[in-house]
């Protein structure tokens, strides 16, 4: 995709609007008392600096300076999502996946029908608006990138997903059900809105 294309799909009023709506659910949502382990990680990852060069590689190479750094405001929230999406599949005994795509939230009848916990799981797995939006064609090729970025540069994304949601899912008692997988959804959001404050602190 050409820099023209891009900056046509996504102009500089666009960014602004995601970064506010961002800010806002950071200042709305409730955070999650966490162990000390979790504090640290994130206060590591809040306080670390990524340069003119690493903002350029998560962008592709394709995007630089100013431009490289709006577009992974997207980026890394999309992606440390994907992050905890796995650990959270993981917990829960499912095969973990850190594939982007495009989805849409499933009907009413059809969650109602899943006929197994896990396919429960699939339907009411958390989608972000990009995924649902007919824009931000540039993040499937983008998010494969970033995942092996974050996972190198900053370990401890991937640590504290596992640490919190590990501990949630034993609170279980090790058996899951759908009214568990809802509760184990909660808290992922809960733990999400932290460590999406911390990525955007990179930015």
């Amino acid at each position: 995709m050409s820099t023209t294309l891009f900056l046509c799909l996504f102009s500089t009023t666009y960014f602004y609007t995601e970064i506010s709506a961002f800010v806002h659910s950071l200042e709305t949502t409730p955070i999650p008392s966490t162990s000390p382990f979790i504090n640290i990680e994130l206060d590591k990852i809040s306080n670390a600096f990524l340069t003119t060069e690493e903002h350029e590689r998560l962008a592709g190479k394709v995007f630089k300076h100013r431009m490289a750094e709006f577009i992974n405001r997207i980026v890394l929230n999309e992606t440390q999502t994907i992050i905890g999406l796995s650990e959270l599949r993981s917990a829960l005994g499912f095969a973990p996946s850190e594939v982007w795509k495009k989805r849409q939230p499933p009907s009413e009848e059809e969650v109602d029908a899943a006929p197994t916990v896990e396919a429960y799981y699939m339907l009411k797995e958390p989608i972000s608006k990009h995924q649902r939006s007919n824009q931000d064609e540039f993040l499937p090729e983008l998010i494969p990138l970033a995942v092996t970025f974050l996972d190198e540069r900053f370990p401890g994304i991937r640590k504290v997903y596992r640490r919190y949601l590990e501990e949630k899912f034993r609170s279980l008692g090790g058996k899951i059900d759908k009214k568990g997988v809802d509760y184990m959804i909660y808290e992922f959001a809960r733990i999400q809105t932290r460590v999406g404050h911390a990525t955007f602190l990179l930015t």
